[in-house]
């Protein structure tokens, strides 16, 4: 089912874009940063609001990002498992509703201590975020729409401790 899901997005995503309804952008900081052996690194996302109109996003939204994970020549190293999509029923109690022009933030910690990760050296991290949101107003599973961000990529360098 997330395979589905995922090829859905890529499917859907330029689309999306083709019809210049940009209704969201996704900044992903910072773009470089290094770590010791063991470490943890903290990634910052945020979303923002380009549409004419308050949208609710889920207040999770950032829980469920798609990572992928290669080393300085390129070579696959993590595949990650595409974010579930939303409940069939928003919940209001789940959603935040952004004013046009405003942001969204959450900050996630990524363990370096787990392979791939765990030994020096430089790697490309890749972050796949699917922002399903609602117009203020429509919230129903009818109403939803999706904003997905592929272009950020944080470069890791993992040091000796």
């Amino acid at each position: 089912m997330r395979i589905l899901f995922l090829t859905l997005v890529l499917l859907v995503a330029p689309a999306a874009f083709a019809n210049g309804r940009q209704v969201f952008s996704l900044s992903v900081t910072p773009k470089a940063i290094s770590a010791p052996v063991g470490g943890s690194i903290a990634i910052k996302f945020t979303v923002t609001n380009r549409s004419h109109q308050s949208r609710y996003i889920y207040r999770d939204t950032f829980e469920f990002v798609h990572l992928s994970i290669t080393d300085a020549q390129g070579s696959m190293l993590l595949g990650g498992v595409p974010p579930p999509p939303p409940p069939e029923k928003p919940i209001l109690a789940n959603l935040v509703l952004l004013a046009p022009g405003q942001s969204f933030s959450r900050v996630k910690h990524f363990d370096l201590a787990e392979p791939p990760t765990n030994e020096v050296g430089a790697y490309a991290f890749y972050f796949i975020v699917a922002v399903p949101s609602y117009p203020q107003g429509k919230v129903s599973s009818g109403a939803i729409d999706y904003y997905f961000s592929r272009d950020n990529v944080v470069h890791v360098t993992v040091k000796q401790k």
